[in-house]
């Protein structure tokens, strides 16, 4: 599925040697307005199907811009009205590698995510009518076009076409910055965005996503908003994200994954007495998960 999770089983010496020596790095699809600084010179250019990218090439997107670009053998999407480095691709697929279970954590999480949303009353968007103080917004009609709109970024995004989930929902962040349905917009850009291993502008919509903690996509949003947090280097925010994620799913699936997650947050931060403390309670009580290893790693490390 393109733009899905991270190709697994890759060797180790594929991962240390270097990038600019071992990535296959293209264009694979462009579309509308797409430019390419190959060297990272200021130099731009139209990009092509099969153009070589370099570790310092910089893409950009317009407004109607759409491109997909296959860096390690995985295929990225590129939403509209985006400028991004191949650098920073790199970056974040390094850090995810490093990351054995991510893949596995992904799939599970999508498939809880489906489950809940089947589930919910609240993932039909109905009709709105409300007015916010102090603006002239009102919105008193059917919402069949805000509908059919979500709906398709939705699909999108379950197909994992990440790029055009990202187009449709950056438009739609917009027009529903008053919405009722601005978290829901904002988890399925940020989600999109994360996926796409775009973190830093993921974080931002990730953290506007988190506050219904009786939307039914709110386990998926905290978890991702702590990991993004993570990814980014904002540790104290990683350590408050998954701290909060286990106290509200602390009997839930995903709890190894958050637990180690707080470890290697303390230990990024630097406490390391706290990170110990989470790495013995996967090793503990969590044998036989897919974290297990990583944590029993973690510490012998310490």
């Amino acid at each position: 599925m393109r733009g899905r999770a991270l190709l697994a089983g890759m060797s180790m010496i594929f991962l240390v040697c270097s990038w600019s020596l071992c990535a296959d790095m293209s264009v694979s699809y462009t579309s509308g307005d797409c430019t390419v600084d190959v060297d990272g010179t200021g130099a731009w250019v139209t990009a092509g199907v099969s153009m070589q990218l370099k570790e310092e090439s910089l893409l950009r997107t317009g407004k109607d811009g759409r491109m997909e670009i296959v860096v390690l053998g995985e295929v990225v999407a590129i939403g509209s009205e985006t400028t991004v480095s191949i650098r920073s691709f790199l970056e974040n697929m390094e850090s995810r590698y490093r990351m054995v279970w991510f893949d596995g954590l992904i799939e599970r999480l999508y498939r809880m995510f489906s489950a809940a949303e089947q589930g919910s009353e609240t993932a039909s968007l109905g009709v709105r009518g409300y007015a916010v103080e102090g603006d002239e917004i009102a919105w008193m009609d059917d919402s069949a076009d805000l509908e059919v709109d979500v709906e398709k970024g939705r699909e999108h995004f379950e197909r994992g076409e990440y790029g055009e989930a990202i187009g449709i929902y950056r438009l739609l962040i917009r027009d529903e910055r008053y919405s009722p349905f601005h978290d829901q917009i904002s988890y399925y850009l940020g989600a999109s965005l994360f996926n796409n291993l775009q973190y830093d502008e993921a974080l931002i919509h990730l953290g506007e996503s988190i506050g219904d903690r009786e939307a039914y996509f709110h386990e998926a949003a905290l978890i991702y908003y702590a990991l993004a947090c993570y990814l980014t280097g904002e540790h104290q925010r990683a350590i408050d994200g998954f701290i909060t994620f286990l106290e509200e799913f602390e009997e839930g699936e995903l709890a190894p994954y958050a637990i180690l997650m707080l470890g290697k947050s303390y230990k990024a931060s630097g406490d390391a007495e706290r990170a110990l403390d989470s790495f013995r309670d996967i090793e503990q009580n969590y044998e036989g998960t897919e974290v297990y290893d990583d944590a029993v790693a973690e510490l012998r490390g310490l």
